[in-house]
């Protein structure tokens, strides 16, 4: 006689359960047939492009940073690493890409680039073929960090670290720490440049790299990088460049905040100059559409010390005049930065994007010419700024002759 059927119900972590299990065999078998030593590697850190004219023609220029391993010989220690600089012309970016790859005697390995710099030329010009090359290989990181400069990416690369083993690590290590540190720059990933591309309501930016020589008067041989200020996006295409200034006042405007950083602030009051440091901040952006007239507040709030007092005795009298001088200071900055976005035509600021999710019915009376309702909006900014020096030296040091 036949046995009756039996029905198994299955929970679902039941079921994830088995797939795993069936899995886990199917890695395992896989092993490593078709993998590489790591000498036998080419691992690139640093891509620079450029757009150059040679020989009357304009060209591509690729170039990159080779981080060659030294592999251990029998008896002997491992000697460490070595970084060496690689370029290639072409009159595509494919051809360029082939030209510096045919001097490579080992085969590229794109997992580890961590930094993209662009060229001016190549960023004013053609930004949308860099992108798609770049995005459709299939090693490009999607958090590389992008960053243009007003000079060739070939120099930049050419650069040697300071504090850092390599030159990618350098500029990351930078791109980072100036938001985090000094409020003069941010690091942007190639992901978020790539939404901002996209968006329909917001243009990107890049921060913007150059090259640092020690002897200003005499340039060097030797140089180094520093990441400050940003390179600004109308769609597609560079048009313009913000200040250190500038930069500053873009954070605090736009940004999520800024928060464990020391951001110094130099302030004129009287004959007095002292500096305020900022250690955290918080922007509001409230767009508002009355009679079809576009207007915005932006309320920033920042909370700092005043260390250095430039001689003057910090009292609870005096200290809430400070502060109104500090909020005058920083709203300048402000000020500063949508005063170029207008001129440059770019909403790079996000003003545009917030009123698109506040207010969609009102962003609906403006999509067509975003643009040019920020340009002609009404933008006020408040400064709220705290002064917290409790426990500080706050009297002027009197010193016997």
């Amino acid at each position: 006689m036949a046995k009756r059927g039996v029905t198994v119900v299955l929970k679902g972590k039941d079921i994830r359960s088995i797939i795993v299990s069936l899995l886990i065999p199917i890695i395992l078998l896989t092993g490593c047939w078709s993998s590489r030593e790591v000498e036998d590697l080419a691992i690139v850190t640093i891509i620079g492009l450029d757009r150059i004219t040679e020989g009357g023609v304009e060209k591509w220029q690729v170039s990159s940073r080779i981080f060659k391993a030294t592999p251990e010989q029998k008896g002997e220690v491992a000697k460490g690493t070595k970084e060496i600089l690689v370029k290639g012309t072409g009159v595509t970016i494919q051809d360029a890409d082939l030209e510096y790859l045919k001097r490579m005697p080992r085969v590229p390995f794109f997992g580890h680039m961590n930094s993209f710099v662009i060229g001016k030329r190549a960023a004013e010009e053609s930004i949308e073929e860099i992108l798609s090359i770049h995005l459709s290989h299939v090693q490009d990181r999607p958090r590389t960090f992008m960053l243009v400069t007003e000079g060739e990416a070939l120099d930049i690369l050419g650069a040697e670290p300071d504090m850092a083993s390599t030159i990618s690590k350098e500029i990351t290590s930078i791109a980072i720490d100036k938001a985090k540190n000094f409020g003069t720059a941010m690091g942007v990933t190639s992901t978020e440049f790539v939404e901002c591309l996209l968006s329909q309501d917001r243009d990107a930016f890049l921060p913007r790299i150059n090259l640092v020589y020690p002897d200003k008067v005499e340039k060097s041989v030797e140089k180094t990088i520093d990441v400050e200020g940003f390179g600004v996006f109308r769609g597609p295409k560079l048009v313009g460049w913000l200040n250190k200034e500038q930069a500053t006042g873009f954070l605090f405007l736009c940004q999520k905040g800024i928060q464990g950083a020391s951001i110094i602030i130099p302030v004129q009051d009287e004959e007095t100059q002292y500096t305020y440091t900022v250690n955290s901040s918080k922007s509001k952006i409230q767009p508002k559409m009355e009679d079809g007239k576009l207007s915005f507040k932006v309320t920033v709030q920042t909370k700092g010390t005043i260390l250095e007092t430039g001689g003057m005795t910090l009292t609870p009298e005096n200290l809430k005049k400070k502060e109104e001088v500090i909020n005058e200071t920083l709203q300048n900055m402000c000020m500063s930065t949508i005063s170029k976005a207008k001129e440059l035509d770019s909403e790079f600021l996000g003003f545009m994007q917030k009123l698109h999710q506040v207010n969609p019915a009102a962003w609906q009376e403006v999509k067509d010419n975003w643009r040019e309702a920020f340009r002609d909006a009404e933008i006020e900014v408040v400064v709220q700024s705290k002064v917290l020096n409790t426990g500080r030296l706050t009297k002027k040091l009197e010193f016997k002759d």
